[in-house]
């Protein structure tokens, strides 16, 4: 079952399996089905906390089942390679109205150079998050 959560910061770092996994502010246990929130314009913020993790360079983050389908029009990233941290920025169009579009993404990293993605508490599945965009005045 996911859980919901709002736009923030949500840090990486290796879980108790030695693979990445996601946390959110507050929790000491990986997110394993994760679902996101925006309401109107927001900001998501993904930081790396483990040093021997970074984002993948060229595509740090995918769309799609198939990682596949392009970026979602309103949305935009951006790497800050220095602080280790993806910024996702959602803004929804006001024509979406009253749907509210769910979409996947992998985010891509590199474990002491090897490439890897986000994975459940107990390392036994990759995790593909969901973004649901809520309409300007959701």
């Amino acid at each position: 079952m996911a859980n919901n959560y709002g736009p923030g910061t949500y840090t990486i770092k290796l879980n108790d399996c030695g693979k990445p996994s996601l946390y959110a502010p507050g929790r000491a246990e990986p997110l394993d089905d994760p679902q996101f929130e925006s309401f109107g314009n927001s900001s998501f913020f993904f930081q790396i906390l483990d040093p021997i993790i970074t984002f993948a360079e060229e595509q740090p983050i995918t769309w799609g089942e198939l990682e596949s389908e392009p970026e979602p029009r309103g949305n935009c990233h951006q790497t800050v390679k220095e602080l280790g941290i993806l910024i996702l920025n959602v803004m929804p169009s006001p024509a979406l109205k009253p749907i509210s579009p769910t979409y996947h993404f992998v985010l891509h990293l590199n474990v002491g150079g090897i490439p890897d993605v986000l994975w459940t508490a107990d390392g036994s599945r990759p995790l593909d998050p969901t973004i649901v965009e809520n309409p300007p005045n959701g």
